[in-house]
This record gives C-alpha cells, sequence and structure tokens, in this order.
C-alpha cells in the first residue's frame, strides 16, 4: 500500500530537495566523495569528487554510514582519539525482503491472469530486463570450451519480447513448423540411437511412464519426429554426466533438469492454490517444500523401480555398487528432467500426469522421528 500514492523518490525525496534548493542550497547526486584533502594543520582543504570536481566549504559536516566514513577518513585523522570511537562502530545491512515479496507475488498474478506474454512485457518493457547483460552470462566451467550451438533462426538477432511471446520461425528454416520438443536434444544426440539402452531400456521407461501419448499431428512427420525425439530425451534424461560430459558437456540429464525444476514448480504451485483455495502464502509455501523435496523426487523414481535404467560411467557405477549405502542424487536429477521432457514434448498437461497420476507426487509422507 506504501507505493500506491507513487515512489519514494517522486513522493518524499523530490520534495525535499526542492525544499533545499528554494533556500539557495545545491544537491549534487552521483558525484561520490573520493578523497578529504587536509592543510598542513591537518584540517579539511577541500574535497575531491568522483567526477574530478573541487567542493570547497567553510565547515564540513558528514551524516553518512560509520562504516563509509570510516573508508574516507584519510591516515593523518585516525590516530585522533574522536576518530578511534569508528573503529568500534558497524552498520547492520538492512534488506527490503518485503519489495521482493511485492514484486513475486505481482508476477503471479498476472501469470494467472494473463498468461505468459504479459509476463514478458512487464518483464523486458516495464521492468528493462537485459539478458544479455555481462552480468547474466555464466561462469567458464572448465579450461575446455563449451560449444554453443545457437539456432539458425536466432543466430545474430536480438529478439523483443514480443517475439519471444509468439515465437515462429520464418519460413526458410531448418524445422518449419514451431515445436518446442526441438529443443530438448542437443545436436549430435542422434548418434545414439539404436544402442543397447534404446533396444533394451528404452520399452520399459516408457510403458511405465505410458509413453507415447496420442497426438493428433496435420502433418504426419510431425508426430514420428516427436516420437523419436522423445526416445532420445529419455535416453538423454538417464544419462548420468559422468558418463559423457567431460567431452561432450551437453550429453548428459542436466539441461532438462534445469527445465524440470521450474516447470514442476509452476505446475505444483498452481495445484496449490487451486486445491487450498483460501489457505495463507506461508502455509502453500511450506506444503510446496515439502512436497517437492528432493529425497522425496529421488523417491519416487526408485519406486517405480526406474533407477536400474541410469547409465553411469564404469567408476560411478562401481562406486554405488560396492556401498549400497552411499547417496545417489542422480536420482532426483533423472526425475525433474523426465518433467523437464514431458514439457518439452508434450506440455504441461503431460506434466500434470506425470506428478499427480503416475509418481503421486500428493501422497502422504511419513513425518521425521
Amino acid at each position: 500500500m506504501a507505493f500506491l500514492d507513487g515512489s519514494s523518490p517522486d513522493r518524499l525525496c523530490k520534495p525535499i530537495v526542492e525544499h533545499i534548493e528554494s533556500l539557495g542550497v545545491q544537491v549534487r547526486l552521483t558525484s561520490r566523495i573520493q578523497k578529504i584533502a587536509l592543510k598542513k594543520d591537518r584540517h579539511a582543504r577541500n574535497f575531491l569528487l568522483s567526477d574530478g570536481n573541487i567542493i570547497k566549504g567553510d565547515a564540513y559536516v558528514f551524516t553518512i554510514l560509520a562504516d563509509i566514513l570510516n573508508l574516507l577518513l584519510p591516515e593523518e585523522w585516525k590516530p585522533i582519539p574522536y576518530f578511534n570511537k569508528l573503529d568500534k562502530s558497524f552498520c547492520v545491512p538492512v534488506i527490503n525482503v518485503h519489495i521482493w515479496s511485492v514484486v513475486w507475488a505481482l508476477f503471479g498474478a498476472i501469470y494467472l491472469c494473463y498468461g505468459m506474454p504479459e509476463v514478458y512485457r512487464v518483464l523486458f518493457e516495464v521492468f528493462g530486463l537485459d539478458p544479455e547483460d555481462e552480468e547474466c552470462q555464466p561462469k567458464l566451467r572448465r579450461q575446455l570450451e563449451d560449444v554453443d550451438y545457437v539456432s539458425a533462426e536466432f543466430e545474430g538477432k536480438k529478439l523483443s519480447w514480443q517475439e519471444v511471446a509468439a515465437y515462429k520461425p520464418p519460413e526458410d528454416a531448418l524445422f518449419a513448423h514451431p515445436r518446442l520438443f526441438r529443443a530438448c536434444v542437443p545436436p549430435g544426440m542422434h548418434r545414439f540411437r539404436g544402442n543397447i539402452w534404446d533396444y533394451d531400456a528404452r520399452p520399459q521407461v516408457m510403458n511405465t511412464l505410458g509413453y507415447p501419448l496420442k497426438v493428433k499431428d496435420r502433418i504426419p512427420e510431425i508426430t514420428n519426429a516427436r516420437n523419436i525425439e522423445l526416445g532420445l530425451g529419455l535416453q538423454l534424461a538417464f544419462l548420468h554426466p559422468s558418463k559423457h560430459k567431460f567431452e561432450h558437456p551437453r550429453f548428459c540429464f542436466e539441461r532438462l533438469e534445469y527445465v524440470g525444476q521450474k516447470i514442476q514448480d509452476l505446475v505444483m504451485a498452481e495445484r496449490l492454490l487451486i486445491k487450498h483455495i483460501d489457505a495463507p502464502g506461508k502455509w502453500l509455501q511450506e506444503k510446496h517444500r515439502r512436497i517437492l523435496l528432493n529425497k522425496f523426487c529421488g523417491k519416487y523414481l526408485r519406486e517405480k523401480h526406474l533407477h536400474r535404467f541410469i547409465i553411469y560411467s564404469e567408476e560411478v557405477q562401481d562406486s554405488y555398487e560396492q556401498n549400497r549405502r552411499l547417496r545417489n542424487p542422480a536420482t532426483t536429477s533423472v526425475q525433474q528432467a523426465i518433467h523437464g521432457l514431458a514439457y518439452t514434448v508434450y506440455g504441461k498437461p503431460d506434466v500434470r500426469r506425470l506428478m499427480f497420476e503416475v509418481f503421486d507426487f500428493e501422497q502422504t509422507q511419513p513425518k521425521a522421528v
């Protein structure tokens, strides 16, 4: 409610600045004090600002935090008993948590009322989010170069939020028909077709998960392509990083796991919001967290006996076989990767089917003793 009558800079700070300037005083912004210049008698001569200007005055008054003043103090002033007190002073950091809560609630309301296109608009147009900013780029994981294969229709073109929200590939693109499942399998994954896992494990996994689903496409080739991508995606979802990651970083379940983490959070949030129509937010957050605990996600996968099909390197496989008590976080990752694959191939309805019909995420879990 505090911001409904205007933002703090316009509502509070601007009238104060106007009043100060009406008294003949100059207000300087974005002019940080870089150094306090002293006379020979150790009195202040002037302030050197970060923009190169010099400020001289009859008296100098500091109203800044003790930590910042400690950094600005000249070395000649630090032995003075008056300034010795600053060494024992410190500032308690204050974080406006309620601001983040308002932002999250705002995006939740926008998504529920208008859908993802409006979320894109608010993110990129209103808040000015820039995914290409240097601070948004991931750090290099190792010395070997990771090749980033960019789709031809995206390469060299900066898309606006309107184009992202309603993306349609150009007619001369490699795959002219828009579909997200092309993004689930990285280039080169087709070399795994026809291997032992594809013949032995894939039919059992697909039977357990209820795949393939019956989908009516206007073009039969799209249905065949989707089924091929589904089979390769399932193998990718069960591919442990220890197998090929050092030589080929994209051949593991991490890519699908990333999508699965986000989509299962969204599906569970929608489920709880509709099911518990009058529950408070804190209660919903706690229930959401407890249902999607990592140990439970891995447990659901093991209950379906799907952990037997995870593809490890020989070294990791031997370590798990020799020590049955060794914790295996890969089961949770595979579970989330399956959800990511379901979303990219069939969309959110299939994620709901897996979470609440196949794996039954809402089953009651015993409390810890």
